[in-house]
């Protein structure tokens, strides 16, 4: 999948870039999660020369995508079912009682995915390259 952008501003080696929406995100039912609806802006470290309106392409690695996805949507499961397994088989709590504690550790798990994330994200690295026309 091509990730588009638009430089919207050049600082020290940094470009400020908006993500255009594509074509295919308006039929996507789940576009509102990814982030098409309200366009993010990046800052992206880079040592090329853009100028401001350009058009570029912005590359992730698909194991980045593939990570933040696991991270976005399989780990809150896996810490929901861990919760309640530890809940209702070692602390031999009820099954009312251990569903409802993993209910409640729901926001637990997503502050442990932002965390994990910032730490990752440091790492990550976003490349960009002049947009070829089709």
């Amino acid at each position: 999948m091509k990730e588009t952008a638009q430089v919207i501003a050049i600082n020290d080696g940094n470009i400020k870039v908006q993500r255009t929406s594509q074509d295919s995100c308006n039929a996507c039912k789940i576009k509102h999660i990814c982030g098409r609806e309200h366009l993010p802006e990046l800052i992206i470290k880079t040592d090329e020369i853009f100028k401001i309106g350009e058009t570029v392409e912005l590359i992730i690695e698909p194991k980045t995508r593939v990570l933040s996805a696991f991270l976005f949507f399989i780990l809150p499961i896996i810490f929901f079912i861990c919760v309640f397994y530890v809940s209702f088989l070692v602390l031999l709590f009820s099954e009312k009682m251990s569903i409802l504690l993993a209910f409640l550790s729901l926001p637990l798990s997503f502050l442990f995915v932002i965390l994990i994330y910032k730490m990752i994200n440091t790492k990550t690295e976003i490349s960009v390259k002049i947009a070829e026309d089709e």
